[in-house]
């Protein structure tokens, strides 16, 4: 369940975003939820987007994720 920070972020029409909180505040499960808001219900092309992170542990953490909870896209 996102809070209502998250859930702000989540549904936000802004073209960039930058988020910046502290470790274990939930900014990948707040990603992963603008992401799949974005391409399920926007028809954002997943190629499209771009995401950056702090470290590369990070960036792997949230692109396998990202493939659990969606195994048929491509990333």
């Amino acid at each position: 369940m996102l809070n209502k920070s998250q859930s702000e972020v989540v549904q936000s029409n802004a073209e960039k975003l930058l988020v910046l909180a502290g470790a274990g505040t939930g900014k990948t499960t707040t990603m992963l939820a603008r992401i799949s808001r974005l391409i399920d219900e926007e028809k954002v092309d997943v190629q499209s987007i771009l995401v950056l992170t702090f470290t590369n542990a990070a960036a792997c953490e949230m692109r396998d994720r990202y493939r659990r909870s969606h195994p048929n896209q491509q990333t």
